[in-house]
């Protein structure tokens, strides 16, 4: 599979589907662990060069979380195989089930991440709508942090000295980022719903196939 790319708009975006019949699978669970550090207390007073300072408290909490995690090793109808993972598939699955992939990705690569599974011989489903912000477009891809940071400076400093149409100039950048992350939330909702359309015709599909059968 190639390198899956990123997309800015929903006609970027680049869906198939692969059915088969699995073959084997595996379930295992992976542990993360979460740090946080707070620093709290401190004080003290000098006065003509006498006093005392007393430093601050630092506590550090760790969080852990597990995740059930699952590969599926599937033939499809033509004989070849592929595999597929996924995280928290909240159903099972057996050798023999009979499966559909959805995958989404961008259309220049013509590749993409399973985004979807379907099972059919149980008749459960899922959309890992999570995995949808893996093929958008981040901001730090639309322009580097570091001219970010540049802008916002030099709006400050041209605020300093302009007045009102530079405290105007300093807002502009963040007013930028705000409405940069809003379209990216609006694509990756939208992506997440056409994956659950392109399912939902995946599973209709496969029922067609019984009948005809």
């Amino acid at each position: 599979m190639a390198d899956v790319g990123t997309i800015e708009t929903i006609e970027q975006l680049y869906m198939f589907t692969k059915v088969g019949t699995i073959v084997g699978s595996q379930n295992w669970s992976e542990t993360s662990f979460h740090s946080t550090t707070t620093t709290s207390g401190g004080g003290g007073y000098l006065h003509q060069g006498s006093g005392f300072v007393s430093p601050g408290s630092t506590s550090t909490t760790t969080s852990s979380s597990t995740a059930e995690q699952l590969r599926l090793f599937v033939r499809e109808d033509d004989g070849d195989e592929f595999e597929a993972k996924f995280s928290e598939p909240g159903f099972g699955v057996r050798e023999g089930h009979r499966v559909t992939i959805v995958y989404a990705g961008d259309q220049a690569s013509q590749s993409g991440y399973p985004m979807a599974l379907a099972n059919h011989s149980t008749g459960q489903s899922k959309v890992f709508t999570q995995r949808a912000s893996w093929i958008v477009q981040k901001i730090g891809q639309i322009v580097g942090c570091g001219a970010l940071v540049a802008f916002f400076v030099l709006a400050v400093i041209l605020g300093r000295i302009a007045g009102i149409i530079g405290v105007v100039i300093a807002v502009a950048p963040l007013g930028w980022l705000v409405h940069k992350i809003r379209t990216k939330g609006a694509l990756e909702k939208s992506i997440a719903a056409a994956v659950s359309e392109k399912m939902q015709e995946a599973i209709e599909a496969e029922r067609g196939r019984l009948t005809a059968a």
